[in-house]
């Protein structure tokens, strides 16, 4: 491998075009206030001086298709292993590393260009599918790869891990079916509709796990889409409620998520619609009783509310009162009707995630369109704010004390970006004479990872294609 180390340890070069972001250390802004409860900390101390390209090391860790495109994404730790999917046209390959070239390796080749996804580490392995119909484990090396279950075509999803069960979906001629594993051969756990799918093609945006269940959507062909659980067993796999009772119909619950309110212990917040008032703000506890609305957001139709995550004993989500996902806005809710309640016009474009006392995400301001830049929130209307404008952040990852993301140069380049979460700390760290676009605009769409003492991310700093990169503080 080209030892590219010491190369690419330059200085900072000028961006133009990138005049919105400060890069010079001087005077704070307006938007330097430290977080809440006084200096701005990480983990109980002091945030690090934010780096130049000077201060941080980036190298390549492996030519995983040399001369082309390898695109590594799906990122998965698994003990002292990370896990990706490198692309080879026209197949794809499951890799394992230790961070090193040297062990750097072939983890599964298939002899088909069929997809492989869903990656999860799972009792001390990794799994995954294939071709949409093939369950595999993987201790890191292809001698390892074991067969765990084969299902009929386009009907395998892994769904997660619920105690010692892997839960998945498989069936044949009946479509999607709850399936689990321990590790050993795979089994049904229940036919929950005997005549067509029970579980959507893509249902992760709807899933949540919560007191040693998963909470799913699902169709029993009667009820309609409803909330289920399950722990793996045919006997703990139950439907909640049937809450519009609308036979055929369902309350097409959406956006699960498992969240922690002040004083109320564990619940997963969603977006469900009882056949009456729209999609609107529910609440779960994962008993029927215990499932109720929370509040009407939009009186006259769809809310669909999303996106939810917690801080500080209240929730963050996005919503919209007129129907139109165009029109989405910033609200806060503690689980009270009274408590629920909008703080910001910012349309929300990547989820949110937790740095330093705020929730910080890609939104788009209300009267600039088309142009998303990092902001910040402590859920209220005067703790909301636009750090960076027009940076398009994505893929959000804390590592040294330090936000990174994928981000817009100002010249529609995609860079890696690095911020303390404020408006001066926040500046692109490009090598000199790197490609432009550097970081990768489809596939895994430049997700970042943070595995043993480095950060980890597909990359052309060289113009040999999109390969396994690192960067150390």
């Amino acid at each position: 491998m080209k030892d590219t180390r010491n190369s690419l340890k330059m200085i900072l070069p000028m961006l133009v075009g990138l005049v919105s972001i400060t890069m010079a250390c001087g005077e704070p802004t307006e938007n330097d206030e430290p977080g809440p409860g006084g200096t701005n900390q990480t983990n109980g101390g002091e945030t690090p001086d934010v780096p130049t390209i000077d201060d941080v090391t980036i190298s390549k860790v492996a030519d995983l298709n040399p001369g082309s495109d390898a695109r590594p994404e799906s990122f998965t730790i698994v003990g002292d292993t990370l896990y990706f999917v490198g692309h080879e046209a026209p197949r794809s390959r499951v890799w394992a590393t230790d961070g090193t070239e040297a062990g750097t390796v072939s983890a599964f080749d298939p002899d088909d260009s069929s997809e492989i996804r869903d990656l999860v580490a799972f009792d001390g392995a990794l799994y995954f599918a294939h071709a949409n119909r093939t369950l595999y484990s993987t201790t890191g090396t292809e001698a390892s790869v074991e067969e765990i279950d084969e299902v009929g075509a386009m009907s395998l999803r892994i769904l997660g891990v619920v105690g010692d069960q892997l839960i998945y979906t498989g069936g044949w001629a009946n479509g999607r079916q709850l399936r689990a594993t321990d590790g050993t051969d795979g089994r049904s756990v229940q036919e929950i509709n005997p005549d067509s799918d029970a579980i959507e093609a893509s249902p992760h945006n709807n899933l949540a796990v919560m007191g040693g269940h998963m909470y799913f959507r699902a169709n029993d062909g009667t009820t309609g889409w409803q909330l289920w659980r399950t722990d793996g067993t045919e006997s703990g796999t139950t439907r909640i409620t049937d809450l519009d009772g609308h036979e055929g119909a369902g309350w097409v619950p959406a956006g699960l998520r498992t969240v922690e309110l002040d004083g109320g212990g564990e619940v997963i917040l969603l977006a469900a619609d009882d056949g009456e008032q729209g999609s609107q703000l529910w609440m779960t506890d994962g008993t029927e009783s215990g499932t109720e609305m929370v509040a009407t957001i939009n009186p006259t139709g769809n809310a669909s509310p999303s996106n939810f995550a917690g801080l500080n004993g209240a929730v963050v989500f996005s919503a919209t009162t007129t129907g139109s996902s165009l029109d989405r806005t910033l609200w806060v809710t503690d689980g009270t009707a009274e408590g629920t309640e909008e703080i910001h016009g910012v349309a929300l474009h990547e989820p949110f995630v937790e740095f330093n006392g705020y929730l910080y995400f890609g939104g788009e301001h209300p009267e600039q369109q088309n142009q998303v830049g990092l902001w910040r929130t402590d859920g209220t209307a005067s703790g909301t704010e636009e750090i960076a404008p027009d940076v398009t952040p994505r893929n959000f990852t804390e590592y040294g004390g330090l936000l990174f993301f994928a981000g817009d140069d100002g010249n529609s380049n995609r860079q890696l970006f690095v911020s303390d979460g404020t408006s001066q700390g926040t500046r692109v760290l490009r090598p000199e004479d790197s490609a432009e676009d550097a970081l990768d605009t489809g596939y895994g769409a430049s997700e970042l990872i943070v595995f043993g003492d480095r950060l980890f991310f597909s990359a052309d700093y060289d113009g040999e294609g999109h390969q396994l990169w690192s960067l150390e503080l």
